[in-house]
């Protein structure tokens, strides 16, 4: 809670210091621009903001929140898959809570679609080539959960 309490001043105070909103502010709070990223609400939604705000990619009203990201994806939704071990006799539960929540590389390309950002994706279960893979990725780049690369390009720099 005391963290909680230490990001509203922060926020707080550069909204009074630079007179942006809530929303600007508190991004530029946990992702300073120095490209650092501090922490975000949920991994792909923050991977999704960072790479927009990288590319300056924004809606008339400025950043997308996540909150923005999420519902371009198709919101909230709910599921789990349950495991049944039948050698060792133990049971395994994975819950979600946003559509395609065990589909990060398909929810990703959904919601950047919605956007008509272009971009990439490329997996592999090699290190060889996975690290010849990210040799070639320009720097607005991120890693979904699932570890597609995806890059943007620099058709879309302003979202209408």
């Amino acid at each position: 809670m005391a963290d909680q309490k230490k990001l509203k001043r922060r926020v707080r105070d550069r909204m009074a210091r630079t007179g942006e909103s809530c929303v600007v502010a508190r991004r530029r709070v946990l992702f300073p621009a120095d490209g650092a990223v501090t922490t975000g609400l949920h991994p792909d939604t923050s991977c999704v903001t960072v790479l927009l705000d990288g590319a300056q990619i924004h809606s008339e009203c400025g950043l997308l929140s996540e909150a923005m990201v999420l519902g371009l994806g198709g919101g909230l939704g709910a599921g789990y898959i349950l495991w049944d071990f039948k050698n060792d006799d133990r049971r395994a539960v994975a819950t979600g809570f946003r559509k395609a929540w065990q589909y990060s590389d398909r929810w990703v390309a959904e919601v950047l679609g919605r956007l008509d950002v272009e971009f990439s994706s490329d997996q592999t279960g090699s290190e060889r080539k996975a690290a010849a893979t990210l040799a070639r990725v320009p720097t607005r780049s991120f890693m979904t959960s699932s570890a597609p690369s995806c890059r943007l390009s620099q058709k879309h720099t302003r979202m209408k």
